[in-house]
């Protein structure tokens, strides 16, 4: 922790604690997930840059977390995605229908025309495959 505040900026802290509010844990597939809104940007005076190294933090300390996805709102029905997994896993695999970029443990992605909530499902359904 103490590292963790000497390294952020009080955005990128308060965005972290919204990360943390809104996370969720599928005990059927391992998924760590949470959402951030615009607004969770808005009232934090946070960027998406904010979220560089929140997926490490999650899944170095959360054993339990075969994969740990953060999904947020890049304008209006427009989301990006942040997701890892632990080894063992290839998630540029699971992910290709959303033509994923990175490698196989730590991918990014963005779609257009959808909600937070229905990427959410998404991600959810290719997971349980």
């Amino acid at each position: 922790v103490q590292n963790l505040y000497r390294t952020r900026s009080v955005a990128g802290l308060k965005l972290w604690g919204q990360a943390l509010i809104y996370l969720r844990h599928d005990l059927a597939t391992g998924l760590v997930s949470t959402t951030l809104t615009r607004d969770d940007f808005t009232r934090t005076d946070a960027t998406p840059d904010d979220l560089n190294g929140i997926i490490e933090e999650l899944i170095g300390n959360a054993p339990e977390a075969k994969f740990v996805l953060v999904l947020y709102e890049r304008g209006e029905k427009k989301v990006a995605g942040i997701m890892a997994a632990q080894k063992g896993q290839d998630i540029l695999e699971l992910l290709k229908p959303l033509s994923p970029l990175g490698t196989k443990k730590h991918a990014t992605f963005t779609l257009e025309g959808k909600t937070l909530k229905e990427v959410e499902e998404l991600i959810l359904a290719l997971v349980r495959k």
